[in-house]
């Protein structure tokens, strides 16, 4: 944190932040809990979509939705899933042309299982996306100070949506998955993610989409 960054919020009356963890790990020392105010980054549905009521079970069917960050663990789960035909990955977003999505497009044309979506409307598209998956991935790198703290946008949108979560070990949202029974965690490198996709159980997937439709949406929405 900067000295400006200090001054600025010493001095301040409130100081918003999206998640208790971002304050707590870096402005706790600097910023009184009487100035704290925590404003977390929820859904905003505008009342164009609806909870999953009923999840894909015929096949493991993984939703990576947004940014394309984290080439290691993108390349991970590509060569994962490329080697079971019994698992679906779909990727949904945009991004600048680079490494990542040319990994990716690369991943879509020798396999059958993988499909890259292109970009998508922002809440509008997001009951399809989600409907057409029943395992959100949202593994990213928890050697980043910033990931280790930050609650991402995918937690709110798998709790309205009723559709399972995985996230990687050591960060605030997979303390926040596991304390509302979302999901599971798990370590970044390959093996780890590997071994998770190819043991994951129909029933495990079920049980847990049943467990997050009983969780108050309010939790989740502005």
């Amino acid at each position: 944190m900067s000295f400006l960054d200090r001054f600025l919020a010493r001095r301040s009356r409130k100081v918003v932040f999206t998640t208790k963890s971002f304050y707590e790990g870096y402005y706790k020392k600097n910023v009184s809990e009487s100035q704290l105010v925590v404003e977390e980054n929820k859904l905003e549905t505008y009342n164009r979509v609806r909870p999953i009521e009923k999840m894909k079970s015929d096949k493991l069917r993984i939703a990576y939705i947004g940014a394309f960050r984290y080439a290691e663990i993108i390349k991970g789960l590509t060569e994962v899933v490329a080697a079971n035909q019994n698992i679906i990955l779909n990727f949904y977003g945009a991004t600048h042309d680079g490494p990542i999505i040319q990994g990716i497009k690369k991943a879509v044309n020798e396999n059958s299982n993988i499909f890259y979506h292109g970009p998508f409307k922002n809440p509008d598209d997001l009951e399809r996306i989600y409907g057409e998956n029943n395992l959100n991935f949202v593994v990213y790198n928890n050697t980043l100070e910033n990931e280790k703290v930050a609650m991402p946008n995918k937690y709110y949108e798998s709790g309205f949506f009723n559709i399972p979560i995985v996230c990687a070990n050591d960060t605030y949202v997979a303390q926040r998955v596991l304390e509302n029974k979302m999901g599971w965690t798990i370590d970044t490198d390959k093996e780890s993610i590997s071994d998770f996709l190819n043991t994951i159980t129909m029933s495990e997937l079920m049980d847990c989409h049943e467990s997050i439709k009983t969780l108050d949406k309010q939790y989740f929405v502005v």
